[in-house]
């Protein structure tokens, strides 16, 4: 522990403090003993030999960028033991707004009784398991790292999407569990933020029961509006009991997931981060800036990308997405998982999860079937959330509670349109028999019967003219929404009024109070991003077995090194290109 402080040129005190270690060594003598003795030699020999692993330097995954890395299983273990003896200068982090990746927090205690000893636990088991194993086989097998980055212009238009909703299954099962899936990982828009310290929610355990996660802190830079990152082809280690506090290690964990054609375990996870709310930003989610700001980041996660070998259409495994420690509204943030996944063309399967509010959701498939019996379909779900906040939301102080959730708004809605819809058609039906009787009576009253026939005609029209049901509802009239127009733009509040800048398509009303003020602190235009298609290629670093793309792209990567160089080697005579950032 000394050594690492004197190689990183800090001082031992109360933040690197190391007593993790010595709690993990004090609470479990064996595991530490067969630590010290022979895991930890196989540490160190792993993390020097990344310059011959690794023969380029690595690219920093930067913001507005679509790029993926690709990395053998044996590459991830060095890096991954660099990580663990904070081999990584600890400042790297700051320059190239990166998570900070080197283990020197999750080593140290930053509160008693917290998590991080099992997490340490998790990770000694990985490096235990792969010593293991034949190294030389580990090059065959492949994990991809991929940034994606949305083009403003490719983004749906909630308002005006009319497709069905998707299917919704709620599974017994944690999201790990769930193959053949999108496994969907809820965590920090620096990925894998807090894991190294003592929290344990659903993507710090993801981090711990799969540790090949970890190399993704290295090289991604912060997500940002739009953004996302699928990881394919990682593998899970450990067994584990409860979160947060009562996470454990329960053990070992035999990862049958089959490798596919393209090298890589079938086993794919989004990594999209939602926006916390305090107490007194509570009900901002509501807003329609912050609605799509969530259903854009899930539906960057959600669509098609090239990197998945998932079969068509398939299921979305989540939980508690942006609630739990972010504070979201559970009906809220399951509605718009289920927009996004519409749109996208995948289905939910919302799974157990272990940090609890299972039951909260235990009426969600009698409310879907009430939208599918009444033909709601995406656009109209989305202005309902739209509705709910100005009917509801606006006129609630911060202290109270609503008089409605928005599932039980939503039906209100739904049933109140419906039972008036029926209402008027049954006084429509006596219309039409008084209209037939009065024919049969005085047949020569042609010009009444005309006029019946025209009103008759006038009110079927108006009975057709709701178009698909409760489209008109949804907007409103005058008395019930104000002037709400078709383009669901025109009625906000004063507040609402304030962050907004948006036209009538959909796809124009990015956040504001988002992607401007991200554009302006680090003075960049999307305009002058990366174009998926057309960059891709030029972005892409292979680090598996492929040499001839490797060889391709050596002149477009950047340098990113550790403090003593371990990532660089030029034998080969490669220029290095410098700081990504130029």
């Amino acid at each position: 522990m000394i050594a690492l402080s004197k190689y990183n040129c800090i001082e031992i005190n109360e933040e690197y403090d190391y007593k993790n270690i010595q709690q993990y060594t004090d609470q479990f003598p064996e595991e530490a003993e067969i630590f010290f003795k022979e895991i930890l030699p196989f540490i160190i020999e792993q993390a020097l030999k990344l310059p011959e692993y690794i023969t380029t330097s690595i690219p920093v995954m930067r913001k507005y960028m679509n790029i993926a890395l690709t990395f053998n299983k044996l590459q991830v273990l060095s890096l991954l033991a660099n990580q663990f003896l904070c081999t990584f200068y600890e400042k790297t982090h700051e320059k190239y707004d990166t998570p900070q990746c080197s283990f020197f927090i999750l080593l140290s205690s930053t509160t008693v009784n917290d998590s991080s000893v099992e997490k340490l636990r998790c990770i000694i088991h990985y490096f235990d398991k792969m010593r293991k194993r034949d190294l030389e086989s580990l090059k065959s097998e492949l994990i991809t790292f991929q940034r994606i980055s949305m083009d403003r212009n490719a983004l749906p238009d909630w308002s005006n999407v009319k497709l069905d909703l998707c299917e919704f299954n709620i599974d017994d099962r944690k999201i790990e569990d769930c193959e053949n899936m999108l496994q969907l990982s809820c965590g920090n828009s620096h990925i894998g933020g807090s894991v190294l310290i003592n929290r344990c929610f659903i993507e710090e355990i993801r981090f711990a029961i799969c540790p090949e996660l970890f190399i993704s802190m290295i090289f991604t830079q912060k997500l940002y509006y739009l953004e996302s990152s699928i990881i394919k082809g990682i593998e899970r280690f450990s067994n584990y009991i409860g979160c947060d506090d009562g996470f454990k290690y329960n053990g070992d964990y035999d990862d049958q997931t089959p490798i596919d054609e393209s090298k890589k375990r079938a086993t794919e996870v989004a990594a999209i981060d939602p926006h916390y709310y305090s107490a007194s930003t509570y009900y901002d989610q509501y807003s329609k800036n912050e609605v799509l700001r969530e259903l854009n980041k899930l539906y960057s996660g959600f669509k098609e990308n090239n990197i998945s070998s998932l079969k068509k259409g398939s299921y979305v495994a989540t939980t508690h997405w942006g609630t739990i420690n972010y504070n979201g509204d559970i009906e809220l943030t399951s509605i718009l998982q289920i927009l996004a996944a519409s749109v996208a063309g995948r289905k939910i399967n919302y799974c157990k999860c272990i940090c609890g509010g299972y039951k909260q959701l235990h009426n969600m498939n009698e409310f879907l079937d009430s939208l599918k019996k009444h033909n709601i379909t995406t656009d109209k779900l989305y202005k309902f959330i739209r509705s709910y906040r100005h009917e509801v939301i606006i006129n609630v102080s911060k202290s109270e509670p609503p008089e409605c959730t928005l599932m039980e708004y939503i039906l209100n809605r739904i049933n109140h349109h419906y039972n008036h819809h029926n209402h008027h058609s049954h006084y429509h039906h006596n219309d039409n028999i008084n209209n037939k009787n009065n024919n049969e009576i005085n047949n020569s009253n042609n010009n009444q019967t005309n006029n019946d026939d025209n009103n008759t005609n006038k009110t079927e029209k108006k009975s057709t003219s709701d178009d698909n049901g409760i489209d008109n509802n949804i907007k409103g009239s005058e008395n019930e929404l104000g002037n709400y127009s078709n383009e669901d733009d025109n009625y906000y509040s004063d507040e609402d009024s304030k962050d907004s800048t948006c036209s009538s398509n959909e796809k124009d009303m990015y956040d504001t109070s988002y992607s401007n003020k991200e554009e302006e602190e680090n003075g960049y235009n999307t305009n002058d991003g990366y174009n998926a298609e057309e960059n891709d290629n030029k972005n892409k670093l292979v680090m598996g077995n492929e040499d001839d793309e490797n060889e391709k792209n050596k002149g477009d990567i950047n340098n990113y090194n550790n403090r003593n160089n371990i990532s660089r080697n030029n034998e080969d005579g490669e220029k290095n290109t410098g700081d990504n950032e130029k």
